[in-house]
C-alpha cells in the first residue's frame, strides 16, 4: 500500500521515493523467496561444505538483490502510467 500523499505542495511521489520503494518490496520479497528455495534446497541436498547458515544466507542475499535490483523500474513503470479505462481494452 502506498504512503499517503504529502499534506503540503504537490501530492505524490517522486521518482526516487518510488524507485525505493521498489527496491525495498522487491528485496523482501526476494529475501522471502530466497528462504523458502534455500530451506527446501538444504533439505533435499545437505548444506554442503558451507554450512547451514552460510549456504541459506546465500540463497536469500542471492534472490533479493536478483528482486531488489529487478523490481523498482517495474514499480516506476507501473505507477507513471497513465490511468486507462479498462473496459475500453475489451
Amino acid at each position: 500500500m502506498p504512503p499517503p500523499p504529502r499534506a503540503g505542495g504537490a501530492g505524490g511521489m517522486t521518482t526516487f521515493d518510488k524507485l525505493k520503494m521498489g527496491a525495498m518490496m522487491g528485496s523482501s520479497v526476494g529475501l522471502i523467496i530466497g528462504f523458502i528455495f534455500g530451506s527446501v534446497n538444504i533439505i533435499r541436498f545437505g548444506a554442503g561444505p558451507n554450512g547451514l547458515m552460510r549456504t541459506l544466507g546465500q540463497y536469500m542475499l542471492g534472490s533479493g538483490a536478483t528482486f531488489g535490483f529487478v523490481l523498482p523500474p517495474q514499480t516506476y513503470t507501473e505507477v507513471a502510467a497513465p490511468n486507462t479505462d479498462q473496459r475500453a481494452l475489451y
